[in-house]
């Protein structure tokens, strides 16, 4: 009974933690963000002619630097961008803000490309900032991985992040649709780890949310309708 007891203790302190982070967590996402830098440029680069989709975007902001990734047709472009902290942003009329124009660098074009169509480009940071990953993901639910180096970014010219590695996420043998839509992808490094990552690929025409840590597909979901966006929950705000 007095283990019980203890027991029954330690699950209602549990409980008490777990709802204290999902409150924290809703505040934080709750609360409005704040521009303390806008900034507005035109990139000079020739697009991939008779692209079905739109061009895609992911940034990821660095010191004083701004690193900025788009995609047309098969390809992906990065360009580098100065962030201005000192300055307040302008506003206009009815508050709207005013982007300050600024030169990018020259764009150059990533090595690797996905077999069809890039449909989303996501970025975050893992292992303290010191590095970063950069996920595309193409209309057949194909992604490709770019571990990034954030370490040195002050030095570098090119206007990229050095690519350490890559590697690629299969979708499931068999489930690939050939019809080609709308895929979604979204990046988090795995909680505990030395910058391992977990990410998470939708496909629209496939009806599947697949789940992957590193390269290794680890699970697949499987949707009643067409997805057609793709969020991670806040970390500790629930599964």
């Amino acid at each position: 009974p007095q283990e019980a007891a203890v027991s029954r203790k330690e699950q209602a302190r549990e409980a008490k933690r777990q709802k204290r982070a999902a409150e924290e967590a809703e505040r934080v996402a709750a609360k409005p963000l704040e521009a303390i830098s806008l900034s507005q440029c035109r990139l000079d680069l020739q697009f991939s002619p008779g692209c079905v989709w739109s061009n895609r975007l992911a940034a990821v902001a660095h010191q004083d630097q701004a690193f900025v990734y788009v995609s047309s047709g098969q390809h992906i472009y990065a360009t580098s961008l100065p962030l201005d902290q000192q300055d307040e942003v302008t506003r206009g009329k009815d508050g709207i803000l005013i982007p300050k124009q600024v030169k990018a660098a020259a764009a150059t074009q990533l090595q690797a490309r996905t077999p069809c169509e890039v449909q989303s480009l996501s970025l975050c940071t893992t292992q303290g900032g010191s590095r970063a990953a950069l996920c595309a993901v193409d209309a057949r639910a194909h992604g490709l991985v770019h571990l990034l180096d954030t370490s040195d970014a002050a030095s570098c010219s090119s206007g990229s992040l050095p690519i350490v590695s890559t590697y690629e996420l299969q979708p499931p043998v068999g489930s690939r649709p050939l019809e080609q839509g709308w895929c979604g992808s979204v990046l988090r490094e795995v909680a505990g780890s030395s910058g391992e990552l977990c990410a998470v690929t939708a496909s629209h025409f496939g009806r599947q949310l697949c789940v992957y840590q590193g390269s290794q597909l680890v699970r697949t979901f499987h949707t009643v309708q067409q997805p057609t966006a793709l969020a991670l929950l806040p970390e500790g705000a629930g599964a």
